[in-house]
């Protein structure tokens, strides 16, 4: 049965139609085990790729937020050209990056800032 399922050109209509009715039910149940196998193959294949990458929302979210990061670090007015005496954040060790305080009680004032912000909220006097 699984060579005649094989072949692409293969009626199985026609096979049940065509054989007693013993041979057409072991058939149609070898059919029925094949698509239930696929099934559950498919569903584990899914429930894998859920756990490793998430959900369909989850991942909106965030290719999302890589675009607003994206969007805030070409809006971001921090003095860039000076990086020959960068410091590395006291918390993460990356790069700092020199910003001015645009609120709070330092409006308008410079102060390094750590470049994995948001992840990381490491700041130094300028």
């Amino acid at each position: 049965m699984r060579r005649r399922l094989h072949d692409d050109r293969f009626d199985v209509a026609e096979f049940v139609r065509a054989v007693s009715p013993e041979n057409a039910a072991n058939a149609l149940l070898c059919l029925i085990n094949q698509a239930t196998y696929l099934i559950r193959r498919q569903l584990d294949r899914l429930e894998q790729d859920f756990l490793e990458h998430g959900g369909f929302t989850e991942r909106l979210y965030e290719v999302r937020s890589q675009v607003r990061q994206h969007q805030s670090d070409k809006s971001d007015q921090s003095d860039k050209s000076d990086r020959s005496d960068t410091p590395a954040c006291p918390r993460c060790g990356k790069p700092m990056r020199r910003r001015t305080a645009r609120q709070g009680p330092h409006v308008g004032q410079q102060f390094w800032g750590s470049s994995g912000y948001p992840e990381c909220k490491g700041t130094r006097p300028a």
